[in-house]
């Protein structure tokens, strides 16, 4: 009885020990999932990425002529009743200086990703040196753009909020 609990156990030894040696070898293999993007790929995604940042922008600057619109349109109000809103006018003035300074950021950066270099016409790598100079590029002027036009949307809305305090009881 003892000979057949020993070749059992041995036998089952051998065949944990090999399941194991198994399961170490296929967890030690590289996953075709677990492989990193290529370079290439992962400008191509930059580019369609500071792209689609390029349209976003356009929104915006809607979105500023509007509440420089509302602006005009709170000033010409206060005019009418005789109000003094040279400091408005003033802040606002500032405002579309600032839009206008964003607005040429953005130009610049759509003139970069026009032109495409390093990229073929539908937005795959040629030059990987080329294609990351145009994504770096035109990131960083829509980062100036961007944050041009927020700085002068917090000033013009801190300029609005304080006319309206100093002019409502």
């Amino acid at each position: 009885m003892s000979r057949r609990i020993v070749r059992w156990l041995i036998t089952l030894s051998v065949a944990l020990v090999a399941l194991f040696a198994t399961f170490s070898s296929a967890a030690a293999a590289p996953r075709a999932a677990d492989t990193p993007p290529s370079n290439n790929t992962r400008l191509e995604r930059a580019y369609k990425i500071e792209q689609q940042s390029l349209r976003e922008m356009e929104r915006r600057f809607q979105q500023a002529s509007a509440q420089a619109d509302d602006v005009a349109k709170l000033i010409a109000r206060f005019k009418q009743h005789g109000v003094d809103t040279a400091p408005l006018e003033r802040a606002l003035a500032a405002f579309r200086s600032r839009i206008a300074e964003a607005h040429h950021q953005w130009e610049m950066a759509r003139d970069v990703l026009a032109a495409h270099a390093g990229f073929d016409a539908q937005g795959h790598v040629t030059d990987a040196r080329q294609a990351g100079a145009t994504v770096l590029k035109a990131h960083n002027h829509l980062a100036q753009a961007r944050a041009t036009i927020e700085l002068a949307a917090r000033q013009l809305r801190a300029a609005v909020a304080a006319f309206l305090r100093a002019h409502h009881p």
